[in-house]
């Protein structure tokens, strides 16, 4: 009975470190998703942005555009005078 108790006392330890491993590696694949759901959350939030940057920068230079055109119909319209 000696010889079991000792055997039985020398596998505790080891047993009892695979489950800390094991808890370890859970939690840091746990952790890992977080991480990377914050990531993508990020990320769409920037590109998000940028594509509203963009959106405005396209509707200024069409408004830019529209101004720049009246401004020549209006030119062309005192020089050329019809009557």
């Amino acid at each position: 009975m000696r010889s079991r108790r000792s055997t039985e006392q020398k596998n505790a330890p080891l047993n009892q470190d695979g489950v800390i491993l094991l808890t370890t590696v859970i939690i840091m694949m746990v952790m890992l998703t977080f991480g990377l759901a914050l990531a993508e959350i990020i990320l769409k939030d920037l590109s998000s942005e940028r594509d509203l940057v963009n959106s405005q920068k396209a509707f200024n230079t069409a408004e830019q555009g529209l101004q720049e055109a009246l401004l020549k119909i209006k030119k062309l319209g005192r020089s050329n005078k019809w009557t």
